[in-house]
């Protein structure tokens, strides 16, 4: 984890702020060992600064605080603002998990619910004061868009929380056993293998939009892969990626979906297929891509 990131304060400024935060480290872990002691190993002292690092950063983006305050205000009521800030969000977590819960398809997967579990454990045992920074070791199931990796904590918890319920309303748009039928031609042991349970679903879904046909039935065979191989060569990047767009756009349309930020799930989605599409399309040949709806 990079601490402070390099473009926030100047060497000179970062010669201020550092013993102010060396002091507030050696408060924080005289907490941490009750009183005890001030020492601790160098792995523990890099966590509990991580963690009040995080925490007050969470202050200064909430109330839009300049980070220069930090080089002459007291830091400890940035810690305190950090910590208030992380109770709510803690919660506003657990009601999201529960929330992803509620909403899982009945479609199985080992990773997909190994995760969910780890990170209901991750909340029970969440500590905002010590450890606030660290994320859930638990997370192996992929996303379509995972979140950005300089988030932390809770932050990128509750992102990632975000992406599966969007996911888990994406499955419900479509029906169960195209879902299954989809999978298995992916995976035929699709519950025990890691994938996304969503991600070929949303691609062939996005394929079948391109040529204007509905996609809640994911119905594609070998003619719809020539339609949309028809309609995708000969097209320049910039082209493609439009009319990627617009079958994204298409398919929140037909599922009735009208929030932006799911539409613009699916629109970043169908962004990472345009490297794909471009080997494929010098092959002529799309059909590893968007695949048949079974074997």
């Amino acid at each position: 984890m990079e601490l402070i990131p390099s473009n926030l304060f100047s060497g000179d400024d970062l010669q201020i702020l550092l013993p102010r935060l060396w002091t507030l480290l050696g408060k924080q872990t005289e907490r941490y060992t009750m009183g005890d002691s001030t020492s601790v190993t160098v792995e523990v002292a890099q966590e509990l600064l991580a963690s009040l690092w995080y925490t007050i950063t969470l202050a200064m983006d909430e109330n839009h605080t300049p980070y220069g305050r930090l080089l002459s205000d007291e830091l400890m009521p940035f810690v305190k603002q950090g910590q208030t800030i992380l109770q709510d969000k803690l919660e506003a977590a657990k009601r999201l998990w529960k929330m992803v819960c509620r909403t899982a398809s009945e479609i199985r997967n080992f990773y997909f619910t190994d995760t969910l579990r780890g990170i209901g454990d991750y909340l029970r045992h969440y500590d905002l004061y010590y450890f606030a920074h660290r994320k859930p070791l638990c997370i192996d199931y992929p996303l379509l868009n995972a979140p950005s990796e300089t988030m932390y904590g809770l932050t990128y918890t509750e992102q990632y929380l975000k992406c599966l319920l969007t996911e888990n309303l994406l499955i419900h748009g479509f029906e169960k056993t195209a879902v299954i039928c989809v999978l298995q031609t992916v995976a035929p042991d699709y519950q025990e293998h890691y994938l996304n349970l969503c991600e070929q679903s949303i691609t062939n879904a996005l394929g079948l939009a391109i040529i204007r046909k509905k996609v809640r039935t994911l119905r594609l065979g070998h003619e719809e892969q020539a339609e949309i191989l028809e309609m995708m060569q000969n097209k320049s990047c910039e082209k493609q990626r439009e009319l990627l767009h617009v079958a994204a756009l298409s398919i929140c349309d037909q599922m009735g979906i009208t929030d932006k930020w799911i539409m613009d799930y699916v629109t970043s989605f169908s962004d990472t297929l345009l490297p794909r599409i471009e080997v494929a399309l010098e092959r002529m040949d799309l059909s590893n891509i968007f695949m048949p709806s079974c074997k």
